[in-house]
């Protein structure tokens, strides 16, 4: 019964919702036993194995608990601590702070819900240290495992009793495991080579004068025998207002700079120390292959942050029998991402060679512009990029936190600059510098306000060159030092959005619909979550979880009925048609099979959108077209969706285009058609790790949006990466945040060819 309920957990567990017993259980069956080991005067480490795991367990529902004892075995107060790693069903900590020659007692727990459930509790006793005794501890976990492709790692350190001028000093025999940095007090730091073998281990001894020395060993996983990519090559130019080439006034040019042609239209360089592109028209462009356009870097002199990148794989006509700079519908258009005062447009998930830097509206007044661009350049210089760990926060308080990055560095350039950018609500970043030596990277963020979302990054300047690791955000502590309510209700859940605050209850209404009679083990599963709009009467975005366990022999019930979860005067009052649409669902009904009253659920209105039935939501149709192009990429692992609509003026990658208007559709004449649908999306890329994504690193993971405009012009259109944006650049553009409670999501970027196109 067992080993069925486990399998049951790796294939169901992400359906899970909370249970609504109460009370704590201790039940044999829930965990193994405790481990105990490396213990010392004032540290232990402890492991448990559960039958919880593929997304189950996270380290906001699960830990340990212990608490000394008395010299009658009776326990005082029980601490709480998060583990340090979850790898399937194991969690691990390392206990730190504790008192020597002291017994404990430790249990592992998960919450579900209201429910707790505990393990066997097991006693262990820490060592004696005498009152100026030296003492060395490992305060983190004592053996730390590496990705094949190597790392930068970290060994968190205390010492009791030191010794003035004494210092901690790190070894390793293995070649593989070198340049040790001790910049960060309490922290070592160390590079691991990327490995192409067999897995292989090594150990790392910390010493302190006059204590015991510590052990930590590293494990790295086995790689494969593909050496690693060379290197390619860039070349920079710098372009300013003195850059010879620009027109001093506003003019239609071909110029050359620094030895490459570029087409100019109303830019000019004599208003100022600063190069000004003229309201709407003003543009420059490269005319020759440059190779893959890598990055642009734009510093405003005003901070007026007007230019918009396209790129593109031909050079193309710029004007359109008038002065207006028209980019091609087939460009790709590049949202920049501000860090510092700099706006950089990063185009390394593209091979484009060509670029036109178009202004929007109002007059750009530009200081800088930085073009990086690959391949036969005059004087080539080797484009190696610092590689990144994830960014993390800890010690958070109402106004201040403090914050961790790694980078590694294998390049011949020479690391300038080094800092974290922070910013909130969209605001100017800040920024807080730190050494230049890589790897691991902490900073104290100070004076923040209390009560608010804060997203930052570790930035690193190479030879002039900006690069940025993927954004992580924290929440600081309202004003009393309390926590702020998670940013979803239910966090062990990857495809929620966050409810919006402001909107709900009048604009935006919620539902979680839960699956009547789908349970594992007493635990019912998720349906799907619905935000449905009071002004559009429509959905706003349904998010749902795809896996094969959804799927059976229950037929399509057709049963459109109101949400009973949604006011009912918001939603279509009958499942009539109108205005050349038919009912979209946003979850299809081929997806809920497992039972009659599941697939019930998603014919409630609050999951229709009007799609229009000649060329969209029919055979062949573009929005049908896209959805079985989905259902072909839902993995083993579970597929994370959120399909989404939008309803301002909107054109697609393809050009197609959709105005905003009000139709007649299910008995209402106020209904907003919607301009655009998209489906978010995020899995695993083996697709069979049997691994919670929420456990995942971001290069075991890849997500992506794929966008069509409402139109019927779109039938017959095969899926292309045209239609695809990154999850961060559908957030820029929809104002919600996906997958908040994935923290590695790969957001800010994503691959076409993982996705097979």
């Amino acid at each position: 019964m067992k080993r069925f309920f486990t399998f049951c957990i790796w294939a169901f567990a992400v359906a899970f919702v909370s249970c609504k017993e109460e009370g704590t259980e201790q039940q044999a069956d829930w965990f193994g036993e405790p481990q105990v080991s490396a213990v010392s005067g004032t540290a232990a480490e402890v492991a448990c194995l559960s039958v919880f795991a593929d997304g189950v367990l996270t380290p906001e529902n699960s830990g340990f608990s212990y608490a000394p004892l008395d010299e009658s075995g009776v326990p005082g107060a029980f601490t709480d601590v998060r583990p340090d790693l979850i790898d399937g069903g194991l969690i691990r900590v390392r206990l730190t702070g504790l008192l020597p020659s002291t017994d404990y007692t430790v249990n592992a727990f998960v919450a579900l819900g209201s429910s707790r459930m505990t393990s066997k509790a097991v006693t262990f006793t820490t060592s004696d240290v005498a009152p100026d005794e030296t003492v060395l501890e490992i305060v983190s976990l004592t053996t730390l495992t590496v990705d094949a492709g190597g790392d930068v790692c970290t060994i968190a350190y205390s010492v009791v009793n030191p010794q003035e001028g004494a210092a901690v000093e790190a070894s390793c025999p293995a070649e593989w495991i070198d340049t040790f940095d001790y910049s960060i007090e309490g922290e070592i730091s160390f590079l691991v080579d990327g490995n192409t073998g067999d897995e292989r281990s090594a150990v790392v001894t910390v010493a302190y004068p006059g204590a015991e020395s510590r052990t930590v060993t590293v494990v790295q996983r086995a790689g494969g025998s593909v050496a690693p990519p060379q290197p390619d090559t860039e070349t920079v130019l710098l372009v300013d207002y003195e850059s010879e080439g620009l027109p001093e006034r506003y003019g239609e040019t071909s110029a050359t700079l620094d030895g490459r042609r570029f087409e100019v239209q109303d830019v000019g360089t004599s208003y100022g120390s600063w190069i000004q592109f003229k309201k709407t028209s003003g543009y420059l462009a490269n005319l020759e292959d440059m190779g893959p356009v890598r990055r642009i870097e734009v510093v405003y002199e005003s901070g007026n942050a007007n230019l918009q990148l396209y790129l593109g794989d031909q050079v193309k006509p710029h004007l359109s029998g008038s002065t207006q700079a028209v980019p091609s519908a087939a460009d790709t258009q590049i949202v920049p991402q501000e860090v510092g005062g700099t706006y950089v447009f990063d185009c390394t998930a593209y091979a484009y060679p060509y670029f036109s830097l178009v202004n929007g509206d109002g007059v750009s007044r530009v200081k800088s512009l930085k073009i990086v661009c690959g391949g036969n350049g005059d004087s080539p210089t080797p484009l190696v990029k610092p590689e990144f760990g994830t960014p993390s926060s800890s010690s958070v308080t109402k106004n201040g936190a403090v914050v961790s990055c790694s980078f590694r560095y294998a390049g011949s350039g020479t690391v300038t600059e080094a800092y974290f950018a922070y910013t909130s609500d969209g605001a100017t970043s800040q920024r807080v510098d730190v050494t230049t030596a890589q790897g691991a990277k902490t900073a104290q963020f100070s004076g923040l306000r209390a009560a608010t979302r804060y997203t930052f990054r570790l930035c690193v300047v190479v030879d002039g060159a900006l690069f940025v690791s993927a954004d992580a955000s924290f929440t600081t502590l309202d004003e009393q030092g309390g926590i702020i309510a998670g940013d979803t209700k239910f966090p062990g859940w990857p495809e929620l959005i966050p409810e919006d605050a402001a909107k709900a209850g009048d604009e935006y209404y919620y539902a979680y619909h839960i699956c009547p009679d789908f349970t594992v083990n007493g635990y019912k599963a998720r349906n799907y979550t619905v935000c449905f709009s009071a002004t559009h009467h429509c959905p706003v975005w349904v998010a749902a979880p795809r896996h094969a366990c959804y799927e059976g022999s229950a037929s399509r019930s057709d049963a459109y009925a109101a949400d009973p979860d949604i006011p009912a005067n918001l939603q279509y009052y009958s499942k009539s048609t109108d205005s050349g649409c038919n009912k979209g669902h946003m979850l299809g009904s081929a997806e809920r099979t497992k039972s009659t009253a599941i697939n019930r659920q998603v014919f409630y209105y609050s999951n229709i959108a009007p799609q229009y039935s000649s060329g969209f939501n029919t055979g062949g149709g573009g929005w049908n077209t896209l959805e079985d192009w989905i259902d072909g990429k839902v993995c083993a692992d579970t597929t994370y969706l959120v399909i989404g609509t939008y309803f301002d003026a909107f054109t697609d990658g393809y050009g197609k285009s959709a105005s905003p208007k009000k139709i007649s559709f299910g008995g209402r004449s106020d209904v907003s058609c919607p301009t655009m649908f998209y489906i978010a999306a995020l899995r695993t890329k083996k697709g069979t790790t049997g691994k919670s994504v929420q456990n995942c690193t971001a290069d075991e993971l890849m997500c992506a949006a794929f966008v069509r405009a409402h139109t019927n012009d779109l039938k017959g259109q095969a899926v292309t990466s045209r239609e695809m944006m990154s999850i961060a650049d559908l957030e820029k553009l929809t104002g919600h945040r996906f997958f908040v409670n994935v923290p590695n999501a790969p957001k800010s970027s994503y691959t076409p060819s993982d996705w097979g196109l």
